[in-house]
């Protein structure tokens, strides 16, 4: 199976301040690239967000804005079945494009907690972390 899976991280309540991507490769099931990258919101970071993910302004000063980073994610993502554990993360990807009026994303995509719902009964639900543990993988800290 060939996939790329994405997560993102927002600064605010704004679903479309996006503060970091991330992005995995599979090919016939296996890992076979990644890529994550720091984002300038140009937005303020709120604490509760901070307290998801731990990334502060100072850790986004620096970094692109989604517009610099564009070529990249056409390059990863259009053409590709792109994965992501609810569809927080191709929403806010949609309204980040919306909000700097980019050319959006030529993708399929695939919400893998809906997957997971309709294939797996959990008492625990349906976390990435829970549906991982289901089957022994790794899922890296936020």
């Amino acid at each position: 199976m060939n996939f790329v899976a994405l997560d993102v991280e927002t600064s605010n309540e704004d679903i479309g301040s996006i503060c970091q991507i991330g992005l995995a490769a599979f090919k016939d099931g296996q890992l076979i690239r990644e890529w994550v990258s720091l984002v300038n919101p140009e937005e303020k970071f709120s604490p509760f967000n901070i307290n998801i993910h731990g990334l502060t302004p100072a850790d986004a000063a620096t970094a692109p804005t989604l517009p610099e980073l564009t070529n990249t994610l056409h390059t990863w993502l259009d053409g590709q079945v792109v994965v992501c554990h609810t569809l927080f993360d191709q929403r806010a990807l949609s309204r980040a494009f919306t909000k700097y009026k980019l050319a959006g994303l030529n993708c399929r995509w695939l919400d893998s907690c809906r997957v997971a719902r309709g294939t797996w009964s959990s008492s625990a639900g349906h976390s990435l972390a829970v549906i991982c543990d289901l089957h022994r993988a790794q899922v890296p800290p936020p």
